[in-house]
């Protein structure tokens, strides 16, 4: 499955590396997980909110209380409890972080990573500067 996903990724697109993930994750910092602070809280993460059935009933609907999540220091969210994410690990082989929101809270730290194929997971590309500078001259020639 994975192999199909990765042959058939957008051009310019890939999968980033667990490096670039963790780096991107921690907003260039030393934080357990990938929040506006580095901690976990009601108003932190999904998993918060899913241990925490208060929070969600004070909230009409899920996507209401999303909207009132922040997103971690690098502007980017749900990398800690949201869905696992698959990374390119340094043997080639792939492996997921984040943690899910079904799952305890440690299995959320920036620094887990699991490699079970049976987990629920979602991607998240990364496209080259280069790339996107492509994209970009193009979007400016249409």
């Amino acid at each position: 499955m994975l192999q199909k996903i990765r042959k058939d990724l957008p051009s310019g697109f890939r999968l980033p590396t667990e490096d670039e993930w963790e780096f991107v994750a921690k907003s260039g910092g030393n934080i357990d997980f990938s929040t506006n602070d580095g901690t976990m809280g009601n108003d932190k993460s999904i998993i918060c909110m899913n241990h925490n059935d208060k929070l969600l009933k004070q909230n009409k609907s899920l996507d209401e209380a999303l909207k009132k999540l922040s997103p971690n220091k690098s502007g980017l969210y749900f990398m800690s409890g949201g869905l696992y994410e698959i990374v390119l690990m340094s043997n080639g082989q792939y492996g997921y972080k984040g943690g899910a929101f079904y799952e305890p809270l440690h299995h959320c730290r920036v620094s887990l990573t699991k490699d079970d194929e049976k987990i629920p997971y979602c991607i998240r590309l990364v496209l080259s500067k280069e790339n996107y500078e492509k994209h970009l001259a193009n979007q400016k020639n249409i």
